[in-house]
């Protein structure tokens, strides 16, 4: 690893790569984590760091740079993500509620090229620098991750409970490990003296992080990289019998580690919490595949789960009403961006797979092989890409795994490049506003911390006219005229006055349980059959809900329907017994 370079390709510069580590190790760490980057001004920081990306990527393309693009499936793969992206978000029913969204899965499909020079550079110093960031990087969020859960000192509640930290979600920290655990092991394979010992730690670290989830698709995760690891090396060499021993000893490390999966293989039953979650795993495909169904095309746009997945909620087993994501990579493709999603991963996932006879099978080449069978196996149980260390991560083994393509600037490549930076400068006005409300609503925050109704109140106003099709600011503001939190609501509370908003934001999009079920109770004296079809779309869109039944109950019995209010008043008991009894 000391021979002198043999390109003339231009280093890249060290310094954006380790501001940016710095950023998603900020991001990663600093509660509330995942959601930060969604808060202002770290969202303009995101936004702006997407820009920068996008147009780094688009240049050196067009340019005809070295190491600027992979070629082939890949390349194809990622031109249809991102153009059904687009497209979907322009055509969805939802659409001004979801732009926005668009530029951060473009910044996310445009990080594994901006990582090739680091990964491909013939300058070994440069990728010695790269691998160097992100070992620390990984080292930092998982030596945080352990401490936080391990000492009880540092106010969570820690062992024998799932680790959700940093990221918030115990799913989020088993994906984010499964795949840091992979690249520290590669580093490792491609570093010297103690730059290798330092990433082999790390790598031991990310897999204690993994298991202390508690993920079931974390642990099977590791195990499926390890198998995988294991018959690169030892079956082409004919190596049988140690590998029947080793992939039994994963078998039995792996129920070793999940006290959830042994619970299966020797009770063949889950536990009453894995049960649920299984329900709610369930929900969240047969929800997607309704989705995607209804828009087979297309799909809702990406960004448009939380908005449209109560439409397909009534039948659905589980307890959740609403999800951010699904808990799927496919169902989430499929449901965001129809057969066009689907397609552009199944080209993916081809130009990977076409690229494993490219080198020989060094352990560095098998360590990579199996970062990426861990990150698909990752994906069947999460799509953590909203946390930006998985998303750097997964772009980085992409990137490492697939040699980018000659340099030369062709007529397809500028194309692509040209019709990629139209779509950026078509979202660019609705992130532009998004950011703006974000920022109003952070204000509206700070407002309130500081108990001053008047500029709480101001600042939720413009949050909401500058974002009139997101209804989260439109609800917050009902929220303050019904009387929501009362130092914030007092001289506010003007119950009529939200009727509008409400229904303003049921014309954007009619599958808000919020809107429908306060809709119901202002209208039950006034509009009783309206009152009654809003309580019964708040039924079908969250069937667990508490009070539906009963305001449906009585806008019934008000229009004169005593039957139907029986019944509806008897469900009410059903759902809440404590309803009944009080």
């Amino acid at each position: 690893m000391t021979q002198p370079p043999t390109s003339t390709s231009r280093t890249p510069s060290v310094l954006p790569a380790a501001l940016a580590c710095a950023l998603v190790a900020v991001l990663s760490i600093l509660p509330p984590s995942t959601s930060r980057i969604l808060i202002w001004p770290w969202a303009g920081f995101a936004a702006a760091g997407w820009l920068l990306a996008l147009g780094t990527v688009f240049y050196r393309i067009a340019a005809g740079r070295p190491h600027a693009r992979f070629g082939g499936l890949i390349d194809a793969g990622f031109v249809v993500l991102a153009l059904a992206a687009v497209a979907s978000a322009f055509a969805s029913p939802v659409g001004g509620a979801i732009l926005p969204h668009v530029l951060p899965f473009l910044g996310i499909c445009s990080l594994p090229y901006l990582l090739l020079p680091w990964l491909h550079s013939d300058n070994i110093a440069s990728k010695r620098r790269f691998l160097a960031l992100t070992t620390g990087l990984c080292l930092v969020i998982v030596a945080v991750s352990l401490f936080l859960w391990l000492n009880p000192s540092s106010g969570f509640r820690g062992w024998p409970l799932r680790n959700a930290q940093p990221f918030g979600h115990s799913n989020t920290t088993g994906s984010f490990a499964v795949l840091a655990a992979n690249w520290l092991a590669w580093s490792a394979f491609s570093l010297n003296g103690r730059a290798r010992l330092l990433a082999a730690s790390g790598s031991a670290l990310a897999v204690a992080t993994a298991l202390s989830s508690q993920s079931r698709g974390a642990v099977l995760a590791l195990a499926a990289a390890a198998g995988v690891f294991a018959a690169i090396r030892l079956l082409g060499r004919r190596r049988y019998f140690t590998f029947a021993a080793l992939s039994i000893l994963i078998l039995a490390g792996t129920l070793a580690a999940s006290s959830r999966l042994r619970e299966l293989v020797f009770h063949q039953r889950w536990n009453t919490s894995d049960q649920e979650s299984n329900r709610q795993r369930t929900a969240m495909i047969l929800g997607g595949v309704a989705l995607g169904n209804e828009r087979p095309l297309l799909g809702w746009g990406a960004g448009s789960v939380p908005q449209v997945f109560p439409r397909v909620r009534a039948p659905l087993p589980g307890t959740a009403d609403n999800f951010l994501h699904l808990h799927n990579t496919p169902a989430q493709l499929w449901s965001t961006l129809g057969a066009s999603g689907l397609l552009g991963g199944l080209l993916l996932a081809a130009g990977i797979v076409r690229r494993l006879r490219s080198s020989p099978w060094t352990p560095a080449r098998a360590a990579l092989a199996a970062g990426l069978c861990g990150a698909a196996t990752v994906l069947l149980f999460d799509h953590p890409f909203s946390a930006p260390a998985f998303a750097l991560l997964t772009a980085a083994h992409l990137a490492a795994w697939a040699a980018p393509a000659p340099a030369r600037a062709t007529r397809p490549a500028r194309l692509a490049c040209g019709a990629g930076l139209l779509a950026a400068l078509a979202v660019l006005p609705s992130a532009a506003r998004d950011l703006a409300a974000r920022a109003a609503y952070s204000a509206s925050l700070d407002a309130a911390d500081r108990k001053d109704a008047d500029t709480h109140f101001a600042e939720l106003q413009r949050a909401a006219a500058l974002a009139p099709a997101d209804p989260y600011y439109g609800h917050q503001l009902a929220s303050v005229l019904l009387g929501g939190p009362p130092v914030l609501s007092i001289g506010r509370i003007h119950p009529a006055a939200a009727i509008p908003i409400l229904r303003a934001s049921l014309d954007h999009n009619p599958d808000l349980e919020y809107a429908h079920y306060n809709l119901g109770w202002l209208l039950l004296d006034s509009a009783p059959a309206e009152a009654a079809a809003h309580f019964r779309a708040a039924a079908r869109l969250a069937p667990q809900r508490g009070g539906v039944y009963f305001g449906l109950g009585l806008a019934l019995l008000k229009n004169g329907d005593t039957p139907a209010a029986t019944r509806a008043l008897a469900t009410e008991c059903l759902h809440d017994p404590a309803f009944f009894w009080s």
